[in-house]
């Protein structure tokens, strides 16, 4: 049911963070720079590099698909560039015995943050996201096993929104690249 709301999504080389180096069909970015602890806090994603989809989500309902590496800490979901405290994503942090998901929300309106841990995942994860703009929802599901991991309900917001996409600073590992899916 979601492939009908099926978007291309290319990564926007200008928003990219120094130390990412991203494939020449946008579609996908690894991490080359210097090492950095990964931090979650208030103002944002730390300790990951990050760069913006270059489409604009104004309107409708978009859904993606990312594979994710399973060697590095990553994030992906949305954000409202004017608002860098405005952010809804999965984080994967990486651990001795894989990753710990979390689902992580900032709101500039109600000045909330949002952190639940998911799951705990040990392979590479095919992540499909969804987003109805009307709604103000995002939800992010594990492809493979057709499952929901996470939904962010219902927020207020006056976007726009675009995707965003995040790897550790931690570790340098030769594949540890986000991919986003055709």
């Amino acid at each position: 049911m979601l492939l009908k709301f099926k978007v291309e999504i290319t990564l926007d080389c200008n928003t990219a963070s120094a130390g990412l180096i991203i494939s020449e069909d946008l579609k996908n970015v690894r991490y080359g720079g210097t090492q950095v602890e990964e931090v979650l806090n208030n103002s944002g994603i730390g300790g990951f590099a990050q760069v913006f989809g270059i489409q604009s989500l104004t309107s409708g309902r978009y859904y993606w698909e990312v594979e994710a590496p399973s060697n590095t800490g990553w994030c992906i979901g949305i954000c409202n560039p004017n608002l860098l405290e405005e952010i809804f994503v999965l984080i994967a942090i990486q651990s001795h015995s894989g990753h710990q998901l979390y689902a992580l929300g900032l709101h500039h309106i109600s000045h909330k943050t949002y952190v639940k841990y998911c799951q705990n995942c040990v392979s590479k994860l095919m992540v499909g996201i969804f987003f109805d703009y009307e709604r103000r929802e995002i939800s992010f599901y594990n492809v493979k096993e057709r499952s929901l991991i996470f939904t962010f309900a219902t927020f207020s917001s006056s976007g726009p929104f675009f995707p965003i996409f995040g790897l550790s600073r931690k570790a340098l590992i030769n594949d540890s690249s986000l991919v986003i899916c055709p």
